[in-house]
């Protein structure tokens, strides 16, 4: 036995995790892979707008060490991970990947003939411009929300010295499914959204906090109760979900036996694995009860709500949750046999219901894809039987 004490993991140096699972678990390509991709997701220097700076992981906050530590033992959930929509849900709009969908785009108002908008680069920085005849403004647009996979809306903030910065949520978002440029859902003026002007939907300070919330691990190195660019840890990484993991880690490195997380693999029940996932997904209780029902669009791009106002979840005794069927760690599956299966797991055991029709493709059925507005299609989690 070693006595010396275990070297803090995530502050450099000290102990590998590896001998701890086995040197065979992650080669040297593997790890080189998993490493370049934390770069190229996120520098570790990466420009902050007005000239700050962002720290690539947690590894300076308390209790946290970031995803490259987490890399060591767990390379396989790691891999996934950084292909999938939750590692790459916030990104500095100057960031390539961001400026290469859309610099040089345009397109016409589609609820004012006499505006047009148009993204261009200028000193560095993203901006865009909004033109009405011989009047031109133009906005530095600072942060780019969402994977692409579905879409990227564009966020600026102001007062960002201050512990409560106001956000501006700019009136063009890019669609990746015809990449195109069109209004940012809620922007519509039919929808008469609190806030809304014709550069885009202003938010105060609270509404700012909770949008940032959801696409990061940390808002700032005090926790989430404060919004402070400079510190804030973007996109979803492994402790947002699983807990703050300096003890567990530290743990491994002494080669304990206990070496459970906070939120991990059988240590949750259904309903708290929703509860965890809805808090940015929504939830139920978030809708008002007139609004709950299956035609309601929003419900569909926010699937958990469906999802648990479904018979199959109120049905399954605590059995049925998002990650019955969807992998937490990867990228959303597009092959249906991989849902089905889940299905016929569940409805050829008494007393479930089973389907009359054979050989069918049950998603296509009872889940299937639909607009939720902004031209934008999700698989409609309220399963059901469709009659149309």
């Amino acid at each position: 036995m070693n006595d010396q004490p275990a070297p803090d993991p995530g502050r450099g140096g000290g102990t590998s995790l590896k001998p701890m699972i086995g040197r065979a678990l992650i080669g040297s390509a593997v790890a080189a892979w998993v490493g370049a991709m934390v770069w190229v997701l996120w520098p570790a220097n990466g420009p902050g707008v007005g000239g700050g700076s962002r720290r690539a992981d947690v590894s300076d906050v308390a209790g946290y060490v970031g995803n490259r530590v987490c890399a060591e033992c767990h390379p396989g959930e790691y891999a996934k991970h950084t292909g999938s929509g939750h590692a790459q849900t916030l990104s500095d709009a100057g960031q390539p990947q961001v400026v290469s969908r859309v610099r040089g785009m345009s397109v016409q108002d589609p609820e004012d003939p006499r505006t047009s908008w148009k993204f261009a680069m200028q000193d560095q920085r993203l901006e865009l411009e909004r033109s009405q005849g011989e009047q031109v403004d133009r906005r530095v647009v600072e942060y780019a929300l969402g994977s692409g996979h579905h879409a990227i809306t564009f966020v600026s903030l102001t007062g960002q010295g201050s512990r409560s910065p106001e956000g501006l949520e700019h009136r063009i978002s890019y669609f990746a499914k015809d990449r195109s440029l069109g209004l940012t859902p809620g922007q519509r003026r039919e929808t008469k959204s609190p806030g809304t002007t014709p550069l885009g939907r202003h938010f105060n300070a609270q509404e700012t906090q909770k949008c940032f919330e959801c696409h990061c691990t940390l808002t700032s190195d005090r926790g989430n109760d404060v919004l402070d660019v400079r510190t804030m840890v973007p996109n979803i990484t492994c402790e947002r979900c699983h807990g703050p993991a300096r003890e567990h880690a530290a743990a491994a490195r002494r080669g304990a036996a206990d070496l459970a997380m906070p939120f991990g693999a059988g240590r949750w029940t259904a309903a708290e694995q929703m509860t965890l996932c809805g808090k940015c997904h929504r939830l139920p209780e978030f809708v008002p009860a007139d609004q709950r029902v299956p035609e309601n669009t929003f419900l569909r791009r926010f699937q958990s709500v469906g999802l648990m106002l479904s018979k199959c979840y109120t049905g399954s005794r605590g059995a049925l949750s998002c990650v019955t069927c969807h992998d937490p760690h990867g990228r959303t599956a597009t092959n249906h046999d991989v849902y089905n299966s889940r299905c016929v797991n569940c409805h050829q055991a008494p007393p479930q219901t089973t389907c009359r029709v054979e050989d069918t493709d049950c998603i296509q059925c009872h889940m299937p894809k639909r607009e939720a507005g902004a031209g934008l299609f999700f698989a409609d989690h309220w399963i059901r039987s469709y009659r149309e």
